[in-house]
């Protein structure tokens, strides 16, 4: 139940209030988009190499910030947006930002109205959900749930890392739909320890939630 900044995690609410644009047609998919350099970020992904000026679509900007975690992608879809538009995805889920950092404050539990949000077309269009959890089937990261479930089961989901003031220790997170036919379910697990712990430990809860789930459906 331990809440944390939302950090990486707002790429995906971030994502939904661009669809929101697209969805209003104010912007396009395919719409360019030059690189500044006060959006270049060393911290996580690999596009701030590419430099200012460097020329990408929206689409393009969105994969590689749901996708591989993108921070320069991230800072440069996120100058598209105003105060308001941010705003308003968080006010369609169970997520409120706090008056004392101004920053959203997510646990397990609230960051999952995300992805419940997408499942059920709740925010955005059925078209622009679906676009966006099937964008988030095709992450690179293959260490956290999905270690935990068989590699032909379908998972949409989005990893971060949040550093903590209070101790050295970071807090890795991952969330997402399993898709079991007929009974996908969504998943969120937040530890804080050593990445290597972190990581063997949310492959073991993703087992055993798979196996559980998986079971109780062989009996219906």
């Amino acid at each position: 139940t331990e809440e944390i900044r939302l950090a990486s995690l707002s790429k995906v609410p971030l994502a939904m209030s661009i669809l929101k644009k697209v969805e209003k047609k104010e912007i396009n998919l395919t719409d360019k988009v030059f690189l500044k350099e006060e959006h270049l970020d060393q911290k996580f992904g690999e596009l701030w190499k590419r430099g200012a000026g460097a020329s990408l679509t929206i689409e393009e900007l969105i994969k590689l910030g749901l996708q591989q975690s993108d921070n320069t992608a991230y800072q440069t879809l996120f100058a598209m947006l105003s105060d308001k538009e941010v705003e308003e995805v968080y006010e369609n889920l169970e997520i409120e930002i706090s008056t004392a950092s101004s920053s959203p404050l997510v646990s397990p539990k609230s960051y999952s109205s995300i992805f419940r949000s997408l499942y059920l077309a709740s925010f955005l269009l059925e078209g622009e959900s679906n676009y966006l959890l099937d964008i988030l089937t095709r992450t690179i990261f293959h260490d956290k749930i999905p270690a935990g479930v068989p590699k032909n089961v379908l998972i949409a989901h989005k990893i971060g890392v949040f550093d903590r003031a209070d101790t050295a220790e970071k807090v890795y997170t991952d969330c997402g739909i399993v898709y079991i036919p007929l009974r996908p379910y969504i998943l969120c697990i937040f530890v804080q320890d050593a990445e290597s712990v972190a990581v063997k430990h949310m492959a073991l809860i993703s087992k055993m939630v798979y196996g559980y789930v998986n079971l109780v459906g062989g009996r219906e």
